[in-house]
Order: structure tokens, then C-alpha cells, then sequence
């Protein structure tokens, strides 16, 4: 790989028409708290369009090294990408609060308060599975279903479609959607299980094969 400014230099000789140019340049720590929340897109100036009438935030940022390692220095090449949670394609799951909580004013503790919503949610995904008697009752199937549902979010949904624009013509054209969604959701519960421990993966695999088929399903 090429240094940025090498790169930069590179493509303008070759005279390509966009070209990312750094937003900010600096430590790791320093860029890390840049506002991506706030960060306007600045890829209208650079096609030479008016900016759009509505808040048009950039999906993010891409943090790289400005000098490039040496592969046998490093084997993975680190690049970080800090995203705006207008574009999140994961629902987080709620913090747990170690404190405990003030009772409620019909005399109830929040903690029986919370058991019981708990039981409640497990019940209405339970009937998610109404069709497989076989999961029906397994509490793993039902966690790992509720945290892997966490990552079938609208956004995700716009990015898989946009993928398929020209493909999605007919009513039947929905299944190849919801299977293209599904894997897409999947392939990121498993890559953040694997990278930050975000999710319950290993819930999931502990799972025997056709339980896990049928939650994907």
C-alpha cells in the first residue's frame, strides 16, 4: 500500500476526478474525538453540487495511518472506521445497572418489576417460534435469537436493498431481501463477537446445527 500523500499524489497525476482528502490529521487519541455525530458530508462540494436543504451528515470517518507499515513489521493492516449512529445497522443492547433501584410507587422493587417484564419479552419471542416446538422452550435459542434480532434494523435493510436496486421487481423478489438480510446480519453478529465481544455468539454456537438454521431462518 501506498502512504496517503503518495497515493494523493498519484491520482491527480492520473487526473481521477474524486479523490478523499484528509478531514483532520493528528494523533489516534485526538482523532478519536473528532464529532462524527455533527460531521457534515463533504462530498457534495467535491462534485461541485449545492449543498443539500437537509442536515446532511457523512455516514463517517475512516482513521489510517498517514505512513504505511511495513508488512513485515505487522501482518493486519490497522484501519479504523468510526461511524455515525445515524447509520448504525445494530440496535445496542441495554446496560444492566449494578445500583440498586428505588421501589416503585405501588411498592414493588424494580428488580421483581424487571423479572417480570423480562418473562414477558421471552414469551412474546417465544411465539416467534411457534412453528419449531423443538426451540420453543430452549432458553439459549431464545437469547441467542434475542441478540442476534438486534442486528435486523432499518438501516441495514436500506443497505441491503441498495445493493439489489434493478433486482427487486415483484412481490416475490421480498424473500431474496429477507435472505440477503438475514445472512448480512448474521456475518456481522459474528464478526463483532469475534473482534468486540458485543454479542452472545457464543450462546449461538453452543446451539446445535438445526437450532441455529432455524433462528437464521
Amino acid at each position: 500500500f501506498l502512504d496517503f500523500d503518495e497515493m494523493t499524489q498519484v491520482l491527480q497525476q492520473a487526473k481521477f476526478p474524486l479523490i478523499s482528502k484528509a478531514v483532520q490529521r493528528g494523533k489516534l487519541e485526538e482523532l478519536k474525538q473528532f464529532d462524527v455525530e455533527n460531521f457534515i458530508s463533504t462530498i457534495p462540494k467535491i462534485l461541485g453540487l449545492p449543498p443539500p436543504k437537509c442536515k446532511n451528515i457523512a455516514e463517517g470517518l475512516v482513521l489510517r495511518l498517514a505512513k504505511e507499515v511495513p508488512s513485515s513489521v505487522v501482518v493486519d493492516r490497522p484501519i479504523l472506521k468510526r461511524k455515525s449512529k445515524a447509520f448504525a445497522e445494530v440496535a445496542r443492547a441495554p446496560k444492566l445497572s449494578r445500583s440498586p433501584s428505588p421501589k416503585s410507587q405501588n411498592g414493588r422493587g424494580s428488580s421483581e418489576e424487571s423479572k417480570e417484564k423480562r418473562y414477558l419479552e421471552i414469551e412474546r419471542m417465544r411465539s416467534d417460534f411457534v412453528r419449531y416446538p423443538e426451540i420453543k422452550h430452549d432458553k439459549r435459542a431464545i437469547e441467542a435469537w434475542k441478540d442476534l434480532r438486534r442486528y435486523v434494523v432499518e438501516n441495514r435493510l436500506r443497505s441491503v436493498m441498495s445493493k439489489l436496486v434493478g433486482q427487486i421487481n415483484k412481490q416475490k423478489d421480498l424473500e431474496m431481501v429477507a435472505v440477503e438480510l438475514a445472512n448480512d446480519a448474521h456475518e456481522d453478529f459474528l464478526l463483532d463477537s469475534n473482534n468486540k465481544g458485543e454479542s452472545n455468539c457464543a450462546i449461538f454456537n453452543g446451539l446445535d446445527l438445526a437450532s441455529q438454521k432455524i433462528i437464521i431462518k
